[in-house]
Protein backbone atom coordinates (compact mmCIF):
# COMPACT_ATOMS: atom_id res chain seq x y z
CA UNK A 1 0.00 0.00 0.00
CA UNK A 2 2.79 2.42 0.90
CA UNK A 3 4.57 1.51 -2.33
CA UNK A 4 1.44 2.27 -4.34
CA UNK A 5 1.01 5.59 -2.51
CA UNK A 6 4.64 6.45 -3.22
CA UNK A 7 4.27 5.77 -6.94
CA UNK A 8 0.85 7.39 -7.12
CA UNK A 9 2.04 10.70 -5.68
CA UNK A 10 5.16 10.63 -7.88
CA UNK A 11 3.16 10.02 -11.05
CA UNK A 12 0.54 12.60 -10.13
CA UNK A 13 3.09 15.40 -9.65
CA UNK A 14 5.08 14.32 -12.70
CA UNK A 15 1.94 14.30 -14.83
CA UNK A 16 2.06 18.11 -14.93
CA UNK A 17 5.42 18.06 -16.74
CA UNK A 18 5.30 19.17 -20.39
CA UNK A 19 1.83 20.66 -19.90
CA UNK A 20 3.13 24.15 -19.21
CA UNK A 21 6.46 25.08 -20.76
CA UNK A 22 6.84 28.11 -18.50
CA UNK A 23 6.26 25.96 -15.40
CA UNK A 24 8.86 23.42 -16.50
CA UNK A 25 11.47 26.06 -17.24
CA UNK A 26 10.74 27.96 -14.03
CA UNK A 27 11.08 24.84 -11.86
CA UNK A 28 14.21 23.67 -13.65
CA UNK A 29 15.79 27.14 -13.72
CA UNK A 30 15.02 28.19 -10.16
CA UNK A 31 15.00 24.91 -8.22
CA UNK A 32 16.69 21.99 -9.98
CA UNK A 33 19.86 23.65 -11.28
CA UNK A 34 22.83 25.13 -9.45
CA UNK A 35 21.03 28.48 -9.13
CA UNK A 36 20.47 28.57 -5.36
CA UNK A 37 19.15 32.12 -4.94
CA UNK A 38 15.59 30.90 -4.38
CA UNK A 39 16.30 27.44 -2.98
CA UNK A 40 18.91 27.96 -0.29
CA UNK A 41 19.61 31.66 0.22
CA UNK A 42 16.25 32.62 1.85
CA UNK A 43 16.64 29.79 4.36
CA UNK A 44 20.15 31.00 5.20
CA UNK A 45 18.82 34.52 5.70
CA UNK A 46 16.49 33.29 8.45
CA UNK A 47 19.23 32.23 10.94
CA UNK A 48 21.09 35.49 10.31
CA UNK A 49 17.90 37.43 11.00
CA UNK A 50 17.37 35.45 14.20
CA UNK A 51 20.96 36.02 15.30
CA UNK A 52 20.85 39.83 15.06
CA UNK A 53 17.22 40.84 15.62
CA UNK A 54 16.30 39.39 19.01
CA UNK A 55 15.94 41.06 22.42
CA UNK A 56 18.97 40.57 24.72
CA UNK A 57 17.02 38.28 27.06
CA UNK A 58 16.24 35.90 24.16
CA UNK A 59 19.50 36.15 22.23
CA UNK A 60 21.28 33.23 23.92
CA UNK A 61 18.43 30.76 23.35
CA UNK A 62 17.85 31.76 19.73
CA UNK A 63 21.54 31.85 18.91
CA UNK A 64 21.91 28.33 20.26
CA UNK A 65 19.17 27.30 17.85
CA UNK A 66 21.09 28.96 15.02
CA UNK A 67 24.25 27.05 15.91
CA UNK A 68 22.21 23.84 16.09
CA UNK A 69 20.69 24.47 12.66
CA UNK A 70 24.08 24.79 10.96
CA UNK A 71 25.61 21.87 12.84
CA UNK A 72 22.50 19.84 12.09
CA UNK A 73 22.83 20.68 8.39
CA UNK A 74 26.37 19.30 8.36
CA UNK A 75 25.30 16.17 10.21
CA UNK A 76 22.23 15.66 8.01
CA UNK A 77 24.22 15.84 4.76
CA UNK A 78 26.85 13.46 6.16
CA UNK A 79 24.24 10.92 7.28
CA UNK A 80 22.27 11.19 4.02
CA UNK A 81 25.38 10.63 1.89
CA UNK A 82 26.46 7.65 3.98
CA UNK A 83 23.01 6.09 3.55
CA UNK A 84 23.11 6.84 -0.18
CA UNK A 85 26.56 5.33 -0.66
CA UNK A 86 26.32 2.40 1.74
CA UNK A 87 22.65 1.47 1.37
CA UNK A 88 21.00 -0.51 -1.44
CA UNK A 89 21.19 1.18 -4.82
CA UNK A 90 17.89 2.83 -5.76
CA UNK A 91 17.79 4.30 -9.27
CA UNK A 92 16.18 7.68 -9.67
CA UNK A 93 12.59 7.53 -10.96
CA UNK A 94 13.69 9.45 -14.05
CA UNK A 95 16.12 6.62 -14.88
CA UNK A 96 13.64 3.80 -14.26
CA UNK A 97 12.26 2.78 -17.67
CA UNK A 98 9.35 0.93 -16.04
CA UNK A 99 7.87 4.17 -14.69
CA UNK A 100 7.74 6.15 -17.93
CA UNK A 101 8.58 9.41 -16.15
CA UNK A 102 8.10 12.58 -18.17
CA UNK A 103 11.33 14.56 -18.23
CA UNK A 104 10.56 18.30 -17.85
CA UNK A 105 11.87 20.68 -20.48
CA UNK A 106 15.47 21.55 -19.68
CA UNK A 107 16.34 18.34 -17.77
CA UNK A 108 19.17 16.36 -19.39
CA UNK A 109 19.09 12.61 -20.01
CA UNK A 110 21.89 11.69 -17.61
CA UNK A 111 21.09 14.04 -14.71
CA UNK A 112 22.01 12.44 -11.36
CA UNK A 113 22.40 9.08 -13.07
CA UNK A 114 25.32 8.07 -10.84
CA UNK A 115 23.62 8.82 -7.51
CA UNK A 116 21.20 6.67 -5.56
CA UNK A 117 17.75 8.13 -5.03
CA UNK A 118 17.27 7.41 -1.32
CA UNK A 119 17.39 9.59 0.71
CA UNK A 120 17.24 13.14 -0.62
CA UNK A 121 20.34 14.84 0.82
CA UNK A 122 19.08 18.24 -0.40
CA UNK A 123 15.88 17.80 1.62
CA UNK A 124 17.89 16.57 4.62
CA UNK A 125 19.99 19.74 4.61
CA UNK A 126 17.03 22.08 4.12
CA UNK A 127 14.94 20.45 6.86
CA UNK A 128 17.89 20.55 9.26
CA UNK A 129 17.96 24.32 8.78
CA UNK A 130 14.18 24.56 9.03
CA UNK A 131 14.17 22.65 12.32
CA UNK A 132 16.66 25.03 13.92
CA UNK A 133 14.64 28.00 12.70
CA UNK A 134 11.45 26.41 14.06
CA UNK A 135 13.02 25.91 17.48
CA UNK A 136 13.85 29.61 17.61
CA UNK A 137 10.68 31.04 16.05
CA UNK A 138 7.48 29.19 15.19
CA UNK A 139 6.20 31.71 12.58
CA UNK A 140 9.57 31.94 10.84
CA UNK A 141 9.94 28.17 11.07
CA UNK A 142 6.59 27.67 9.32
CA UNK A 143 7.64 30.06 6.56
CA UNK A 144 10.96 28.22 6.19
CA UNK A 145 9.21 24.84 6.01
CA UNK A 146 6.80 25.95 3.30
CA UNK A 147 9.67 27.54 1.38
CA UNK A 148 11.77 24.36 1.59
CA UNK A 149 8.86 22.27 0.34
CA UNK A 150 7.98 24.65 -2.51
CA UNK A 151 11.51 25.25 -3.80
CA UNK A 152 13.48 22.27 -2.53
CA UNK A 153 11.39 19.12 -2.14
CA UNK A 154 8.28 19.09 -4.34
CA UNK A 155 10.10 20.13 -7.55
CA UNK A 156 12.41 17.13 -7.16
CA UNK A 157 9.41 14.80 -7.19
CA UNK A 158 7.84 16.71 -10.08
CA UNK A 159 10.97 16.19 -12.19
CA UNK A 160 11.39 12.53 -11.26
CA UNK A 161 14.61 13.10 -9.32
CA UNK A 162 13.16 11.49 -6.19
CA UNK A 163 10.31 9.35 -4.97
CA UNK A 164 8.16 10.94 -2.24
CA UNK A 165 9.65 8.38 0.18
CA UNK A 166 13.13 9.75 -0.65
CA UNK A 167 11.93 13.20 0.35
CA UNK A 168 10.35 11.83 3.53
CA UNK A 169 13.59 10.03 4.40
CA UNK A 170 15.54 13.24 3.91
CA UNK A 171 13.06 15.12 6.08
CA UNK A 172 13.43 12.62 8.93
CA UNK A 173 17.24 12.74 8.74
CA UNK A 174 17.28 16.55 8.67
CA UNK A 175 14.86 16.99 11.56
CA UNK A 176 16.51 14.38 13.77
CA UNK A 177 20.00 15.71 13.03
CA UNK A 178 19.20 19.19 14.31
CA UNK A 179 17.21 17.88 17.29
CA UNK A 180 20.11 15.64 18.29
CA UNK A 181 22.48 18.61 18.17
CA UNK A 182 20.06 20.96 19.95
CA UNK A 183 19.11 18.56 22.76
CA UNK A 184 22.42 16.79 23.41
CA UNK A 185 25.34 17.78 25.65
CA UNK A 186 27.50 17.89 22.53
CA UNK A 187 25.24 20.59 21.15
CA UNK A 188 25.62 22.64 24.32
CA UNK A 189 29.40 22.31 24.14
CA UNK A 190 29.35 23.33 20.48
CA UNK A 191 27.24 26.41 21.22
CA UNK A 192 29.50 27.41 24.11
CA UNK A 193 32.54 27.00 21.87
CA UNK A 194 30.96 29.15 19.17
CA UNK A 195 30.09 31.87 21.70
CA UNK A 196 33.61 31.80 23.13
CA UNK A 197 35.20 32.12 19.68
CA UNK A 198 32.87 35.01 18.94
CA UNK A 199 33.84 36.73 22.21
CA UNK A 200 37.58 36.34 21.64
CA UNK A 201 37.82 36.55 17.85
CA UNK A 202 34.77 38.40 16.59
CA UNK A 203 36.10 39.08 13.11
CA UNK A 204 37.25 35.50 12.59
CA UNK A 205 33.93 34.17 13.85
CA UNK A 206 31.82 36.15 11.40
CA UNK A 207 34.19 35.51 8.49
CA UNK A 208 33.90 31.77 9.13
CA UNK A 209 30.12 32.09 9.56
CA UNK A 210 29.90 33.82 6.18
CA UNK A 211 31.87 31.04 4.44
CA UNK A 212 29.78 28.37 6.15
CA UNK A 213 26.54 30.14 5.23
CA UNK A 214 27.65 30.42 1.62
CA UNK A 215 28.41 26.70 1.39
CA UNK A 216 25.13 25.71 3.03
CA UNK A 217 23.19 28.02 0.69
CA UNK A 218 24.95 26.34 -2.25
CA UNK A 219 24.01 22.90 -0.82
CA UNK A 220 27.78 22.25 -0.46
CA UNK A 221 28.16 22.21 -4.26
CA UNK A 222 31.81 23.30 -4.23
CA UNK A 223 32.67 20.98 -1.34
CA UNK A 224 31.22 18.05 -3.28
CA UNK A 225 33.21 18.95 -6.37
CA UNK A 226 36.43 19.22 -4.36
CA UNK A 227 35.67 15.92 -2.63
CA UNK A 228 35.02 14.22 -5.96
CA UNK A 229 38.25 15.62 -7.42
CA UNK A 230 40.27 14.48 -4.39
CA UNK A 231 38.69 11.03 -4.55
CA UNK A 232 39.75 10.71 -8.20
CA UNK A 233 43.27 11.86 -7.37
CA UNK A 234 43.84 9.53 -4.43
Amino acid sequence: MLHDLDLGLLQYLNSFAHKFVILDKAIVGFSLTNVHLLKGVPLIACPWWLWFSVPPEESSKRRRCVVASFAGAFLAVAVARVVQNMGPERPRPIHNPDLDIIRPFGVSDNVLADYSSFPSDTTALLLALVTGIWLASRPLGLFAFLWAMAFGAIPRIYAGFHYPSDILGGMVIGILSTLVVAWSPAGTLLSNLAFEIRRRHRGLFYAAAFILSYQVAMIFEEVRRIGTALFKVF
